[in-house]
This record gives structure tokens, sequence and C-alpha cells, in this order.
């Protein structure tokens, strides 16, 4: 940290534990962070130099990388750039159950990574880490082509008249 500081360049905090024990998964993640977001900004690391990472498989099991991802907006509530680094994931592979069909090998998650990173951005990740970029980049074009359609108002009403009505 003091290193990054020094040379002026930016650094990602990301959460890692030993072991896979939480009580209260979010709320740990985050004053995990907290604490070395602190450390970070003692040392002299500016604030606009900080990316935070919740550590995806990092100290956790499937359950706890998809409540991390349900729940990734949280992690803006700090302030910082989000990353979120799902590609290719363990976590992916048990979710689309590759190894039962003998497909263990990571570069068969590529569908299962686009579609996690696809759903981190939409809750607040800033940057993405991943293995598969044409295929995320497609994704995340369609997702903000979609996006950027006005919603229609609450008060209109539908342009279909059914009998019924």
């Amino acid at each position: 940290v003091r290193l990054a500081a020094e040379r002026g360049v930016p650094i990602v905090l990301m959460h890692n534990r030993a072991e896979a024990r939480y009580r209260n998964l979010i709320a740990e993640v985050i004053a995990d962070l907290q604490r070395a977001l602190q450390r970070a900004l003692d040392a002299g690391v500016p604030w606009d130099h900080l990316v935070v990472d919740p550590g995806f498989g990092f100290g956790k099991g499937t359950q706890h990388n998809l409540q991390l991802l349900a729940q990734l907006q949280r992690f803006t509530e700090l302030g910082l750039p989000v990353l979120a680094g799902l590609s290719r994931k363990k976590t992916i592979g048990e979710l689309i159950a590759r190894e039962l069909t003998g497909r263990e090998d990571p570069r068969e998650r590529i569908f299962g990574s686009v579609a996690a990173h696809l759903i981190a951005a939409q809750r607040g990740a800033m940057l993405l880490r991943v293995h598969d970029v044409a295929a995320t980049v497609d994704a995340l074009k369609v997702w903000n082509a979609v996006a950027a359609v006005p919603a229609p108002r609450v008060d209109a009403k539908p342009a279909i008249a059914w009998p019924d009505d």
C-alpha cells in the first residue's frame, strides 16, 4: 500500500479470508473493506485511486458468492468504484453443473461468466475482470441499448384495448 501511495498508482482493495466463515457476510465484507480502505488512506493513497472488490471466490463458497452478487449494490455505498471478478470461477462451474457433464474446463464457463458479469454491472460494478472480453462487451452493449430506451410513463394507459376492459 505504501508503494502505491509513493508511486501515485491506483489500487484495488480486494476482500479475502482464509476460511469461509461468516455470521453476516455482507456486513463483514464491507467492514473488512472499510478497514483496508482506512489503512490505504492512512498510508497516503488518495481516495480517487481506490477501487473495492468483494473478492468473489476468495474465502467464499458458492452461496456466499451468490449473496455477494445479489447484494453487490451495497458495496457502492462505500463511495468507490466496485470491481467484480467472476470470470470462469468455480462458482460458475457449480451453477451450470459442468462437472456433471465431464466438461470441467473453466473455458466452458463463458456463458455463465457473461451472465454473472452482466448482473454485476446491473448492480453497480463499474469494473469487470473478465477472460472473454468480446462476449462480455457484446452483452453489455445489448444491456446498455435496452437501458437507453425510455420506460413508459407510469400513468400511461395501455396501447391495447382488450374486449373485457
